[in-house]
């Protein structure tokens, strides 16, 4: 593993950095499991998010992260800004 790594290049501060570091880290250890089970991989699709928000808004169930920091899981996975906190 000598020569691998990555460039992370972002405008915001080094904890937001972190944080994406450790969400990519952690979505390719589950990724890689699914694999090894045979399991298919497929996206969620923009609609399917927004449903599964309402559901969890529904529920009354928190978003991830601080709260108040996301207002919807559209403002989460397809956002070109970091969260407000």
């Amino acid at each position: 593993m000598e020569n691998h790594g990555y460039v992370f290049l972002t405008p915001w501060d080094i904890k937001w950095a972190q944080m994406c570091t450790d969400l990519l880290e952690m979505t390719a250890k589950y990724i890689i499991h699914a694999r090894t089970l045979g399991d298919n991989i497929k996206g969620i699709g923009c609609d399917d998010l927004r449903d599964m928000g309402n559901v969890m808004t529904t529920r009354r169930l928190s978003l991830p992260g601080a709260p108040g920091a996301w207002d919807s899981l559209d403002d989460l996975f397809y956002s070109d800004a970091p969260p407000q906190v």
